[in-house]
């Protein structure tokens, strides 16, 4: 993501190859590695100057035009005054599950949640 106001969002899409100059600035997050990788093996460098603990504070460094950061979607409203750029063809698609613990009884909320989940999905729990 990077700011609307910025000078670089103007111009649209922008392939990694030509943001080598860019400073990311991230969450320290489990998905370090996974930016890291994918920059290495793209044979990307980066130069991360400040970390930040959560979602709204990158969006508002951004927003600031103090940087852009690479998040995932599910932290974009929509509502922020931001850009995206999908980096698809760089990082692999993430799919998440429930993990229930075996043999212990779920709560008739808990229940209907995973119900709900699984009414939106074509796949049914694994190993239950």
């Amino acid at each position: 993501m990077i700011s609307r106001n910025s000078r670089r969002s103007a111009g649209g899409y922008c392939p990694a190859s030509k943001r080598k100059d860019h400073r990311p600035r991230r969450c320290a997050s489990p998905s370090r590695s996974l930016v890291d990788g994918a920059f290495r093996q793209h044979g990307l460098s980066y130069n991360v100057v400040l970390e930040a603990g959560g979602w709204e504070v990158i969006k508002k460094f951004v927003e600031l035009g103090l940087g852009i950061s690479i998040v995932t979607d599910v932290c974009l409203t929509g509502d922020e005054r931001l850009s995206r750029t999908p980096l698809t063809e760089y990082f692999p698609n993430r799919s998440y599950g429930i993990v229930l613990r075996k043999g212990k009884f779920l709560s008739p909320q808990a229940k209907r949640f995973i119900e709900a989940l699984e009414s939106l999905s074509d796949r049914k729990p694994q190993g239950g």
